[in-house]
């Protein structure tokens, strides 16, 4: 009996332990989610691009770095002379009728900052090449740029959009945004004669602002701290509060369309007027950093004592320049009159030669009046001070329809995936969408301004787009 016992219980557990292994094997494991996925794989081309922005120093480089990167993850990769990257999927088959859909990325290594600034969107770019697979036809361009001239994609074959295209054009922006619109915009140089003397003052400072983040001006730009403006401001407080000094030299920012991130002035005074140009240095220092600084948090405005240059402007070269620098405009130049904005204007660069100083601007505009009334403005300034105005460029700006059932779309795809709802915002700043546009006006297009933070975000919802067009599972329902 005790036998039968024995093997009814070792009977028993052998079923158990063979019940529990199925219980285990039928277990499927946690399902990645797109969130997760995003997350991973996009953060982890973003970490890569980072990492690799040492050797990134210019855009053939960074085109170099593109086609090796496709050519590694078996994405089908092609480029052109103009340094544009073509990364394409077919998709699966029951896409098949599906519209194509195209994502436009900027890159640009000239600028002090590098690609960091057009980082995210690469990133966001690199995610959808190689993992939006499972949906329709798909063609990611990475094209380069040279301080904000959309070289690369103006010069892009409109083969790539078709009438039935569906384009997301992801720009770097400080102000993140989907958006059916983008601002025109003109680019400026004002040039002023120099003349040099010796000093007569023995004791000199250089001034420096520095550690400012930089970026494309957009809506913020009330709250962006112009390092060329506050230096051109606090030579006309100088000169107003009687502080007798002299300017050897003045030069800040890099790109007339990018905020400028720092700028630096040296002055000459006489050593009776030491501790009142410190009195004034040290409180303009206060109220700015007190400002700015937490914003900023690299900011830096110091101003340090230097070797005496051997020469300084003349004091009607000084004159002119003040009176020139600080009249330009910079910053928020209109808005309508439910306080929207329509148009901005910033100071860019400035920079002195042996015979000349030069500052470059750009101004972006909603409409199409407010931008010739700032080419007007500047112009008015520029011969009252007999200074040289001239305008070095320009670009149409693009408005869609964001009641279109494509801007429907959009819209879902952004609550399906994030559980918020869309709104979409008038983008002052110049875009690559006017160049899509200009390619073919029949293509749907969408502008979207983005940072670090909405990689994931804005990511899953082109993939929540792409899942939603028409495939065969919904033709059979």
């Amino acid at each position: 009996m005790k036998k039968i016992t024995a093997l009814l219980l070792a009977a028993v557990m052998v079923f158990s332990a063979f019940a529990l292994s199925g219980c285990k094997d039928s277990e499927a494991a946690p399902e990645e989610t797109l969130t997760s996925k995003i997350e991973d794989k996009a953060m982890a081309y973003r970490t890569d691009l980072m990492d690799s922005m040492s050797t990134l120093t210019d855009n053939s480089r960074v085109k170099d770095y593109l086609l090796n990167w496709a050519k590694s993850k078996s994405v089908e990769v092609t480029s052109d002379t103009n340094g544009n990257v073509f990364m394409t999927t077919d998709g699966t088959e029951s896409y098949k009728d599906a519209p194509p859909t195209v994502v436009v990325c900027q890159y640009d290594a000239s600028g002090t900052s590098g690609i960091s600034d057009y980082i995210p969107a690469m990133a966001s770019g690199l995610y959808l090449a190689k993992n939006a697979t499972e949906s329709g036809k798909l063609t990611v361009i990475f094209s380069p740029e040279n301080q904000r001239d959309f070289s690369g994609i103006s010069k892009v074959s409109s083969k790539y959009f078709p009438d039935d295209a569906q384009v997301f054009c992801l720009n770097p922006g400080n102000k993140q945004m989907w958006s059916f619109n983008s601002g025109s915009m003109s680019s400026y140089r004002f040039t002023g004669d120099v003349a040099y003397t010796v000093p007569s003052g023995d004791v000199a400072y250089t001034v420096t602002i520095q550690g400012l983040a930089g970026g494309i001006p957009d809506s913020g730009i009330s709250g962006y701290p112009n390092p060329i403006k506050e230096l051109g401001d606090l030579l006309a407080s100088l000169k107003t509060n009687a502080v007798i000094f002299e300017l050897a030299g003045i030069s800040g920012g890099s790109c007339a369309s990018l905020y400028p991130e720092g700028a630096t002035a040296t002055i000459v005074v006489d050593s009776g007027y030491v501790d009142k140009l410190e009195t004034r240095l040290n409180s303009a220092i206060e109220k700015f950093t007190e400002k700015y600084s937490e914003d900023n948090p690299n900011l830096t405005y110091t101003f340090t004592q230097v070797e005496m240059p051997s020469r300084v402007f003349t004091k009607d070269t000084l004159n002119d320049f003040i009176s020139t620098l600080y009249t330009l405009i910079d910053g928020v130049y209109l808005r309508d009159e439910s306080e929207d904005l329509i148009s901005i204007t910033n100071l860019g660069t400035l920079e002195c030669s042996d015979s000349a100083w030069s500052t470059s601007a750009v101004a972006n505009s909603l409409t199409a009046e407010s931008l010739a009334d700032i080419d007007v403005t500047y112009e008015t300034i520029c011969s009252l001070s007999d200074i040289k105005y001239e305008k070095t460029g320009e670009q149409a700006g693009w408005s869609g329809d964001s009641e279109s059932d494509f801007a429907s779309s959009v819209a879902k795809a952004f609550k399906d995936y994030s559980d918020a709802d869309m709104t979409f915002r008038d983008c002052v700043a110049a875009t690559s969408a006017s160049c899509v546009y200009e390619k073919n006006p029949a293509c749907s297009i969408v502008n979207v301004m983005m940072n670090e933070s909405k990689i994931e975000r804005y990511t899953g919802t082109i993939v929540t787009f792409m899942a939603d067009l028409p495939h065969a599972e919904e033709a059979g329902e």
